[in-house]
């Protein structure tokens, strides 16, 4: 009886050891994938691009079949990750066309990849809330070409831009959350 209860309360250790590290390792790979999109940006870092029907510069990373000219590779006007509340997956975006560079990812045209947390070791990983001033449904975070400003929510320069963005993660098995935080001033990006 002695063993078996100490069989059980090693299994729940371990599961409980393991859902923690899943959610960490999904942090640190988001807050990697932030750090790589923003030094892609400051290196220009090129795209493959094409031109589509309506005369608009794509992203053509992952298809040619919207392009009506050959894929080559461009620096974009800026890169990031356009996160959504409740989802296990993220997109890699750029903004490669001159009429849609808000530094957000307007449709799947600027769509480079996809990452989901399972992929990386994040099993039942999912964004929990997107907080600047308030919660938000949905995010983007890009990087200017050349500069590596970040832009929160699509709004650089003289606009009322947010700072600060606090991306929370959950663990939807164990309901354990930890967090990755973005500061536009600084451009740092941190898990606390």
């Amino acid at each position: 009886m002695i063993l078996g209860l100490i069989s059980v309360a090693t299994v729940t250790s371990l599961v409980t050891s393991q859902q923690a590290d899943q959610l960490a390792t999904a942090a640190r790979v988001l807050a990697a994938d932030l750090r790589a999109q923003q030094s892609g940006a400051i290196t220009a870092q090129n795209l493959k691009t094409c031109t589509d029907a309506s005369a608009k510069k794509i992203v053509c990373e992952n298809s040619t079949a919207a392009c009506t000219d050959a894929c080559t590779s461009l620096p974009p006007y800026g890169i990031g990750l356009h996160l959504t509340k409740t989802s296990s997956t993220y997109d890699f975006f750029g903004d490669v066309d001159a009429s849609k560079n808000e530094w957000k990812e307007t449709d799947a045209t600027e769509v480079i990849k996809r990452r989901a947390f399972a992929s990386v070791g994040g099993q039942n990983v999912v964004v929990d809330d997107l907080i600047t001033t308030a919660s938000q449904p949905s995010i983007d975070v890009a990087f200017q070409r050349q500069n590596g400003t970040m832009v929160i929510d699509g709004c650089s320069g003289a606009c009322a831009s947010p700072v600060s963005l606090r991306i929370v993660l959950r663990h939807t098995v164990s309901n354990a959350t930890t967090e990755v935080d973005l500061n536009s001033y600084t451009g740092r990006i941190s898990i606390p």
